[in-house]
């Protein structure tokens, strides 16, 4: 089975609760992750009470809040805990899934601070992870400026692997690309083998490109709504958004009649 995870690590609750054509923009990773049609299940993982009310309302299955996440402050990046909390999370679906004799195969992974995700990449990159056993997992990735090197990836032939390696610490700077958080697709094992003093261990040695494609994330500020509500219109999410209807202007009316 696969199974989509919506994780909220504490992004700022103002900022998800902003509306986007009609709606709040934490709804819609859970729009992305229902019209992925390998997904047949949907978990979420918040601290934050409209999330979860927000993702009760979509069918979610709303898992447990982990004790790590509500001990994170709030608009904290993605660092260490995001192993500790991925991990706590798996096992709480696997559980889940075992209840109703199922098994996790794959698990695609999307973040409500980075709300802007393309369905096609997602089903684009199960694909490639149910054909080719030899990915590790799928991302997608955005051109990296600066960099942390422990983070970057950079494209080997297909397959997109970690710029800096303990064996090979001195490697030629090339083109690198950051995870922009909107999408990975991971194998449980990977996960279950992931070592949290390591960013991003849990994504193995050979990652597949999930796409390129310029999107607006990760969340940070109100002063990017724009570019959100730009990116939603042109993916073709309908406007929702209340419309004030101007009243017609009135017509002229004969004089009263005298006698």
């Amino acid at each position: 089975m696969i199974a989509a995870l919506i994780l909220d690590l504490n992004a700022d609750p103002i900022l998800l609760a902003s509306q986007v054509l009609g709606r709040p923009i934490a709804v819609y990773p859970l729009l992305a992750a229902k019209s992925c049609v390998s997904v047949k299940k949907l978990f979420v993982v918040s601290a934050n009470a409209e999330v979860r009310a927000i993702a009760a309302q979509h069918q979610a299955i709303v898992l447990p809040t982990p004790p790590d996440l509500e001990k994170a402050p709030v608009g904290a990046p993605p660092g260490p805990l995001e192993t500790k909390i991925l991990a706590t999370s798996l096992k709480a679906i696997e559980d889940e899934l075992a209840t109703h004799a199922q098994k996790l195969d794959l698990l695609a992974l999307f973040s409500f601070a980075s709300p802007a995700v393309s369905t096609e990449e997602c089903r684009a990159a199960i694909e490639a992870l149910e054909g080719r056993p030899g990915f590790d997992s799928a991302a997608h990735i955005r051109p990296a400026g600066r960099f942390h090197p422990a983070n970057a990836l950079v494209m080997r032939g297909e397959q997109l692997e970690k710029l800096w390696t303990p064996d090979a610490p001195s490697q030629a700077l090339t083109e690198a690309y950051l995870p922009d958080w909107s999408l990975f697709v991971l194998r449980p094992e990977g996960v279950r083998a992931a070592d949290p003093a390591k960013p991003l261990s849990w994504l193995g040695r050979h990652v597949f490109p999930a796409g390129k494609e310029w999107a607006p994330n990760p969340l940070v500020g109100r002063d990017q709504i724009a570019a959100f509500e730009a990116w939603f219109k042109a993916h073709g999410y309908p406007d929702l958004s209340p419309k004030m209807e101007l009243m017609p202007k009135p017509l002229p009316q004969p004089s009263p009649s005298r006698k």
